[in-house]
């Protein structure tokens, strides 16, 4: 397929990962996407993108995308733990 010639899925992945961990939500919130363009059912790309969104101040975006996640693999316990302190953080 014409998709094997462009960056992988673990490529945008590993990008969304470095960007949220040097506080650039944005190019994250890019990559994310593209991973999940390339894989609708990667829970994990759905996690960075919520995290993205939730640097970003997008709550209602954060939390459909953790949902997302949740949907796909409820028993990841990164995606879980965050997704916990998430719903706290709404609370206030």
């Amino acid at each position: 397929s014409c998709a094997a010639f462009g960056p992988s899925e673990q490529t945008y992945l590993n990008s969304a990962q470095i960007n949220l961990n040097n506080n650039n939500p944005q190019n994250a919130l890019e990559s994310s996407t593209k991973a999940i363009n390339k894989d609708p059912n990667n829970y994990y790309a759905y996690y960075l993108r919520a995290k993205a969104y939730q640097k970003l101040n997008n709550q209602e975006s954060a939390l459909a995308n953790y949902q997302q996640a949740m949907k796909i693999k409820n028993n990841d316990p990164q995606v879980v733990v965050n997704y916990a302190d998430f719903l706290c953080s709404q609370q206030d």
